[in-house]
């Protein structure tokens, strides 16, 4: 059975969507969220069935890694390691499209991590998703919302039928406006490793930090 699909102003959020999505996400479920970016594939971060069956769906192997998303940089402290260099990609570009791969600051699930000593964290550039993550009282990981090696959905129309089938709820902010994923960012490495290139240059990157490769 496909996701119930509700509609949300992704720049005014409506409390009803926001409930809505939050009690998804506390009751175990996989949830489909618009970001500025392309549309996501969430879950509760603490919860491994609810983990196990995203990385089923989008048919990801277990070692490769999923990014923690938060409603601000607060909430990102609570989870990784915050260097100064951090801290200044933080301030210069987040919210935004960007992925820091930080040392982890607690425990996490290797379903997350990919069982390493880093996890990715990232504040989404929406008001509406921000919303929804604030309205958790738990970690949320998010990825992109597609079948491994395909192309990203920028609306909900794009997303595959196996992952409306495995969501218990699309929330609809409409076509995403950055279209490409977030530029990933390795900052245990000095300088800062760039892992995927995307919207945040690495000119940015060594302006913001003033280095990197």
């Amino acid at each position: 059975m496909s996701a119930e699909v509700v509609a949300g102003d992704p720049h005014a959020p409506d409390p009803r969507v926001v409930a809505r999505a939050a009690g998804a996400l506390a009751d175990g479920a996989i949830i489909i969220l618009p970001t500025e970016t392309v549309y996501g594939l969430a879950c509760r971060a603490d919860d491994g069935a609810a983990l196990q069956r995203l990385l089923d769906v989008k048919r990801r192997a277990p070692q490769k890694a999923l990014a923690i998303v938060a409603p601000d940089v607060a909430a990102l402290s609570q989870i990784a390691q915050l260097t100064p260099a951090a801290q200044r990609l933080a301030a210069a570009f987040m919210p935004g499209p960007i992925t820091l791969v930080l040392r982890k600051a607690v425990a996490l699930s290797p379903l997350v991590t990919g069982g390493r000593d880093t996890v990715g964290v990232r504040v989404p550039d929406l008001a509406l998703t921000r919303a929804i993550l604030a309205a958790c009282a738990f970690p949320v990981v998010a990825t992109s919302a597609n079948l491994t090696g395909e192309p990203a959905a920028l609306c909900v129309d794009e997303l595959p039928a196996e992952l409306r089938e495995a969501a218990a709820l699309i929330v609809d902010g409409g076509p995403c406006a950055g279209g490409q994923p977030s530029t990933v960012v390795d900052v245990t490495t000095d300088p800062p490793t760039i892992l995927r290139a995307g919207p945040v240059t690495a000119e940015q990157i060594t302006e913001a930090t003033g280095r990197g490769r």
